[in-house]
């Protein structure tokens, strides 16, 4: 499991799933409590979604904020 690294969370990607897959094969996700998760939008500013790796900054400030990344490929 990635950590923080420069306030950044990022995963590489292994060339298997394209990036246009974000949001129906892959989604980033996040949780104050990890019970209840919200998918983080494509236009949002903080996602870097590239073909080498997808990444997210989160808000600082706001208390703790859980990051996973949630893969579903074909």
């Amino acid at each position: 499991n990635p950590g923080l690294v420069g306030g950044t969370v990022s995963w590489p990607n292994g060339g298997n799933i394209d990036m246009s897959g974000y949001g129906t094969q892959f989604v980033v996700q996040t949780s104050p409590d990890l019970g209840v998760w919200t998918d983080v939008i494509v236009s949002d500013p903080k996602l870097s979604n590239t073909s080498s790796s997808v990444s997210y900054t989160p808000a600082t400030g706001q208390g703790k904020t859980f990051v996973r990344l949630v893969v579903a490929p074909n």
